[in-house]
């Protein structure tokens, strides 16, 4: 019994070990057996279905490339975008390599299902009229697709990019993005009609601006996303999506649909409760070198919100809201002796349709102690020319401790404050003419305003010059 027990795990052991030479020999060997079929296939399917130029310097075929895929790599790749775009870069990268269907190497049509793009700078460009340059891609009817089985096809289940450098430049909206150290990858069956799309992503630096006007700027990001894609609708629902923008952390939902004349968009950006330090690490890169040296302590809460439909041949644009809240907020600039406490705000911006002629601005409360001194305001303000201006200031502040608190370095200032100020109208201009062919802004008309000022022992003197006033 024990010689033949010893047989058959011998047996067994040879057996496995055949079977493992076997594999890796074919994992060795398989690239070799078909390298001219696959390219030729790959070259024939880009040809036929990209509406650009394509070249690269080599390409080779590996399953170690990204194990345990089959890859054909082209390496040294740089794709030309579509009209209007033909002499300008769509994608450049060191590699971009192809995933193959193994199954599929062994039939007439090559299956391509991941794709690889390394250390690439990724240029999408879109003008004014709408018009981009990823459309590259040529859509085949059904009835020619059915027919053609000689090449390759799409059926792409995930997307991956390592080390990249992202632009994006949409001057029909316009918005302006700029991604480096971008990472990406994506998880989906992109060959159906409705799938969900697993998204990771982490940028390095990530620059925003809309309008011309930052928002972001040098921010990293790290983003876990799912995304509900139609292509029947064009219709992209984000369902569950976490974002962490240097420090802060916030959610991300909403839907983007693609009209025939523009875009329909509803997203909604939430903070939810979160540390106030972990708010200023959002702040522009120029405000981080004073949080460094600043104690901060607090709770606050974001929301931000983009809804409606944009339609540049109307101008009709989505509606833009912005909401913040600070609570238990303390600051203190290098241990300042007396820093800021008890910080209270309450915040809204509302501009429909993106106009700025119908801006709102609401501080419904401000609020913050420096020792027993204080400051308290309420702001309402709608429209800009002419604006409906309703405000309330009352203040009492040893100016010294103010600056030391939070820090204001261009300047140095001091002395005891008082202010109380009402204000309730309207603020407008108007067009004089002051000559045969000139004409001057004047003010038409202001609030009806109260103002009791008081300073003491005043001081001032800018950081860069030898005198103070």
């Amino acid at each position: 019994m024990k010689q033949q027990a010893k047989k058959i795990v011998i047996k067994i052991l040879k057996i496995t070990g055949i079977s493992l030479v076997s594999l890796l020999l074919l994992l060795f060997l398989l690239p070799y057996f078909f390298p001219d079929t696959i390219s030729q296939k790959i070259k024939q399917f880009a040809n036929s279905s990209i509406n650009g130029k394509l070249d690269f310097s080599k390409a080779d075929l590996s399953f170690f490339k990204h194990f345990p895929a089959l890859t054909l790599t082209l390496h040294d790749i740089v794709l030309k975008g579509s009209a209007p775009f033909e002499k300008d870069t769509l994608i450049a990268a060191e590699e971009l390599s192809l995933g193959i269907g193994l199954g599929s190497i062994f039939e007439k049509q090559i299956t391509i299902n991941q794709f690889f793009l390394t250390r690439a700078f990724i240029n999408v460009q879109v003008d004014q009229a709408g018009q981009a340059n990823y459309n590259v891609y040529k859509s085949t009817p059904a009835t020619q697709a059915a027919a053609d089985t000689s090449s390759a096809s799409l059926r792409i289940e995930s997307i991956i990019v390592e080390n990249s450098h992202l632009v994006y430049n949409d001057r029909s909206l316009p918005m302006f993005i700029n991604a480096k150290g971008f990472n990406y990858s994506g998880k989906g069956d992109l060959s159906k009609a409705i799938f969900d799309l697993y998204t990771h992503a982490q940028v390095d630096s990530l620059d925003f601006s809309f309008d011309g006007e930052d928002y972001v700027r040098s921010k990293k990001l790290n983003a876990d996303l799912i995304t509900r894609i139609n292509t029947n609708s064009l219709l992209l629902e984000f369902e569950k999506n976490d974002l962490k923008i240097n420090k802060l952390p916030v959610q991300f939902n909403g839907r983007f649909e693609f009209l025939k004349s523009g875009y329909n968009m509803d997203f909604k950006i939430n903070s939810k409760e979160t540390r106030l330090y972990d708010l200023f690490t959002a702040l522009p890169p120029q405000y981080l070198t004073w949080l460094t040296k600043t104690d901060v302590k607090g709770s606050a809460n974001v929301v931000a919100s983009l809804s409606g439909k944009y339609i540049a041949e109307t101008n009709t644009m989505p509606d833009l809201n912005f909401d913040m809240k600070i609570r238990d907020g303390y600051l203190s600039y290098e241990k300042a002796p007396s820093p800021v406490s008890n910080l209270f705000l309450d915040f809204d911006i509302k501009l429909p349709g993106l106009n700025v002629d119908s801006l709102a601005v609401n501080i419904d409360s401000v609020y913050f102690n420096i020792d027993k001194d204080y400051f308290s305001s309420v702001l309402h303000i709608k429209g800009v020319d002419p604006a409906d201006i309703h405000a309330k200031i009352n203040t009492q502040l040893d100016l010294e401790k103010w600056d030391k608190a939070f820090g204001l370095e261009p300047f140095d200032v001091k002395g005891n404050y008082k202010l109380q100020m009402t204000m309730d109208g309207k603020y407008a201009t108007t067009i004089v003419q002051t000559g045969v062919r000139k004409t001057d802004t004047v003010i038409a008309s202001v609030p009806v305003f109260k103002l009791q000022s008081s300073l003491s022992g005043g001081y001032f003197k800018y950081a860069t010059l030898p005198q103070a006033v």
